[in-house]
């Protein structure tokens, strides 16, 4: 899984198979899913149905393209700002639950300093985050659970019914 396109300051793209609101790290960047979507073959629009069926049986992946995650960085490692992101070609991996758990608790103490930015740019993968954050650090579930539902309330503000 490596890093394929950067988009802004702040995104970037990577090939591979990720879930949405996954943590990932590239070098010393962390950063989050925030979409994922298929790429079409660079083929597929020069071939036939007939010729795609048979090329698809001895070469799958020259007719199927690419699955491609959109991630938004949010810190390093350190929780500290990121002021520059991984180069194309940078090796990616999805944080273990024991990594998210050493990278946000420090000290005995709970830290998501990139919060507020996640908020901001997708509502719904900060909930995801904060229920992996849950899952990793169980003695601060009161509090992650309080964010939770803050969370929760802002997404039923923006519903009309």
């Amino acid at each position: 899984m490596k890093i394929v396109k950067i988009i802004s300051q702040d995104e970037f793209e990577v090939e591979g198979e990720f879930v949405l609101g996954d943590l990932i790290r590239s070098e010393d960047v962390l950063a989050v899913v925030i979409s994922i979507y298929q790429e079409a073959s660079e083929y597929s629009d020069y071939l036939g149905r007939l010729e795609v069926a048979e090329i698809k049986e001895f070469l799958p992946d020259l007719v199927e393209g690419r699955r491609v995650a959109k991630c938004l960085a949010l810190s390093t490692v350190h929780l500290e700002d990121v002021f520059t992101l991984p180069r194309v070609g940078a090796e990616v991996s999805v944080v273990s639950k024991e990594e998210l758990r050493d990278i946000h608790l420090k000290d005995g103490k709970l830290k998501i300093p990139y919060l507020v930015k996640l908020l901001r740019s997708n509502i719904d993968v900060a909930r995801r985050l904060i229920l992996k954050l849950i899952e990793a650090i169980p003695e601060e579930k009161d509090l992650l659970e309080i964010i939770l539902a803050e969370i929760e309330y802002n997404r039923m503000r923006g519903v009309e019914l």
